[in-house]
């Protein structure tokens, strides 16, 4: 079952949007919480693991403007933002927030191009990391994962828009050190993108 319930707000004559949604069902999913020895067991004699009956998520998002041009409402910037939660027994991602600033036509001369800067942050299931040896999680980066990106979509013309983005994503761990010698922590990844898009 998914439903959500949008709504739109108008603070100060500028537009912005709220909205919760949910998901739910009743058919059974592996649990993450599993005996480590009955993970083995699994993978050598196809031994049955834990279920879960049901999973569940919640979610709110906004957007809204905090400016707007009078002669077109389309132009301006704001701010939104998504926060989610899950009951983390079967579903790895247990806590997600995002949060960022973006618009469109702000520079003179400029009136399609848009722009748009955001962060996020996410929380692993306390269920997964229990499972697992915690020198495992940290060698992984299975604890918690924050990144942030940007972009500007210039509008060359009204059919061909290019796009500089930047992303970084930080795997945040436990720092504590890492006994095996032959096995690097996961480094900060930084990506540089280029995207063409053409309306025919």
């Amino acid at each position: 079952m998914a439903s959500e319930g949008r709504l739109t707000v108008r603070p100060f004559g500028l537009t912005g949007h709220q909205s919760i949604s949910f998901v739910w069902s009743n058919k059974d999913f592996t649990s993450l919480s599993q005996d480590p020895r009955t993970l083995v067991g699994n993978a050598l004699f196809g031994t049955s693991l834990k279920k879960e009956s049901g999973s569940w998520g919640l979610t709110y998002n906004f957007d809204q403007y905090v400016f707007q041009k009078k002669e077109d409402p389309t132009q301006g910037f704001g701010i939104f933002g998504r926060f989610g939660i899950s009951d983390g027994k079967a579903n790895p991602v247990a806590q997600f927030y995002s949060f960022g600033f973006g618009g469109k036509g702000m520079i003179p001369g400029r009136d399609q191009d848009r722009f748009g800067i955001g962060y996020y942050y996410l929380k692993v299931s306390s269920e997964l990391r229990d499972t697992f040896p915690p020198l495992v999680l940290r060698r992984i980066g299975l604890d918690h994962e924050q990144g942030a990106e940007l972009f500007y979509n210039v509008a060359i013309t009204p059919w061909l828009h290019l796009t500089p983005d930047l992303q970084i994503i930080d795997s945040a761990r436990n720092k504590a050190p890492i006994i095996s010698a032959n096995r690097k922590p996961i480094d900060t990844a930084v990506v540089a993108g280029l995207r063409v898009k053409i309306d025919f």
